[in-house]
């Protein structure tokens, strides 16, 4: 099943890395295919999902999420009028 934002070729890419490799070393003999395909499928992986291991990363370290001005969001808190002043601004996600 697709996610939301996947592209309707995943699938297809997905299943003909799985295919070509198998039909090659069938044909070839060549036994080296399958641990060259297995590290370019790995490699595509992690560079698809480096973006999202990073901004995890910094969220965990508590990190400001990047969509949010910390700047503005302090000098909104600090103009609220019970508010006297405060040391840190702290973000949960």
């Amino acid at each position: 099943m697709l996610e939301a934002n996947e592209p309707a070729s995943t699938p297809t890419i997905s299943h003909t890395c799985q295919v070509m490799p198998g039909a090659v070393l069938w044909k070839t003999g060549w036994s080296w295919v399958d641990p060259v395909t297995s590290l370019v499928v790995s490699a595509v992986v992690l560079l698809g999902t480096w973006g999202l291991l990073r901004d995890a990363l910094h969220l965990a370290l508590n990190g400001v999420p990047k969509n949010i001005e910390l700047e503005k969001v302090q000098a909104f808190l600090r103009a609220l009028p019970r508010v006297q002043e405060g040391e840190r601004t702290r973000f949960e996600s």
